[in-house]
């Protein structure tokens, strides 16, 4: 939605929330408790891409829709463009099928 009204910084930060709270609940599933994004970041790597279940694209996606949220959100000269937009919400919705799949498989 956000992305068809042109809103594209928008639309990269809920892609990022969305992959954001995707990761959390995965690691809430192991009883891991984050306080910062950075923290997020580094534990979802360490838990879920390099010993765990996803492979190292699910980590990348994730620190890059991190950078380009910071970007998105807090600079004033930055403009997303429509090619990069589209690609992080590409990453976020299959970033969150997989993230729905192992909590399907979980159950």
């Amino acid at each position: 939605m956000l992305f068809n009204q042109v809103f594209f910084e928008d639309s990269i930060s809920r892609a990022y929330y969305s992959m954001f709270y995707g990761a959390r609940t995965l690691l809430l599933k192991e009883n891991i408790t984050v306080k910062t994004h950075r923290g997020l970041i580094s534990e979802f790597g360490q838990k879920l891409v390099e010993n765990g279940p996803l492979e190292r694209k699910y980590g990348r996606n994730l620190r890059i829709a991190e950078e380009l949220r910071e970007e998105s959100d807090y600079s004033v000269s930055r403009e997303i463009s429509t090619r990069r937009s589209q690609a992080g919400l590409e990453d976020a919705r299959e970033f969150l099928e997989k993230v729905s799949n192992i909590l399907e498989e979980s159950e």
